[in-house]
């Protein structure tokens, strides 16, 4: 699906449509396989050379010829600071850490997202 991002007034926009799908999830019955519409969307603002403060939401609306009914979707949102830890060199760390909370009943009630990567 679509990756997109826009930059404005200090902010940077990110929003992503994709489909995922169990491949060999066996237990699930053939419509449960289907695969599903997720979203991620972010709003950043850097508030320091290596590092950013946000708000993000992911959510799940369901299969994709035909979504859940809103009460059945999950949605999740909160905030988050994003950095980049030096390591020495041009070596660093990118860490993403967030607060995620449910939205509505089909959502899990809180979260910690933790996102740690190492570039190549």
């Amino acid at each position: 699906g679509p990756l997109l991002m826009k930059e404005a007034a200090g902010f940077t926009f990110n929003a992503n449509v994709f489909y995922e799908r169990a491949y060999d999830a066996k237990e699930l019955t053939p419509e449960e396989r289907k695969a599903e519409i997720v979203y991620q969307a972010q709003v950043l603002r850097k508030v320091a050379e290596h590092a950013e403060v946000g708000v993000q939401a992911f959510g799940v609306l369901g299969p994709w010829d035909k979504f859940l009914p809103a009460s059945k979707q999950s949605h999740r949102v909160g905030p988050t600071v994003q950095g980049e830890i030096a390591l020495g060199g041009s070596h660093k760390l990118h860490v993403d850490v967030g607060y995620l909370w449910g939205v509505n009943k089909s959502s899990p009630d809180n979260g910690l997202r933790l996102l740690v990567s190492y570039p190549l």
